[in-house]
């Protein structure tokens, strides 16, 4: 993704940078993140995923349906091989009028965008930290990937 996909992608979000990135590093940050993911996913275009590097540098995308439960030992959902992540760790849940995530009483925590939460509203592009992973939310692909 070049900066001007980016910059075309935040105005279709309705976010705007105010201020130089040596002023907002993190926000700079977050969004380098993104646009890395973005260049490597192959994006599901009609529902929406948790995208994230798995520990092989692999992005990966994982759909999700109506929910989906990360952790360390889900029977169902995305199972991944990391000691900080709870067995049922969090949970994302998708319906018409929000998307939700829930932290599954997790040792560790469940993060987006940096604050931990326990129940919170997903939007479009949030990054979410849990053990060593870190994924991002999309809730439809950018149309033009």
């Amino acid at each position: 993704m070049t900066n001007n996909e980016l910059e075309q992608w935040l105005r279709t979000t309705g976010e705007t940078i105010q201020a130089p990135p040596e002023v907002c590093p993190g926000l700079y940050d977050r969004l380098k993140f993104i646009t890395a993911l973005l260049a490597e996913a192959e994006l599901p275009s009609s529902s929406p995923a948790l995208v994230f590097r798995n520990p092989e540098g692999r992005v990966c995308a994982t759909p999700i349906q109506d929910e989906c439960v990360v952790g360390r030992a889900v029977p169902t959902g995305l199972a991944l091989a990391d000691r900080q992540l709870s067995r049922p760790h969090f949970r994302v849940v998708c319906r018409p009028k929000a998307d939700v995530i829930e932290d599954l009483n997790s040792r560790n925590g469940t993060y987006v965008n940096g604050a931990r939460v326990q129940t919170q509203e997903l939007l479009d592009g949030d990054i979410i930290e849990a053990g060593q992973h870190i994924f991002v939310f999309f809730k439809q692909a950018p149309e033009h990937y």
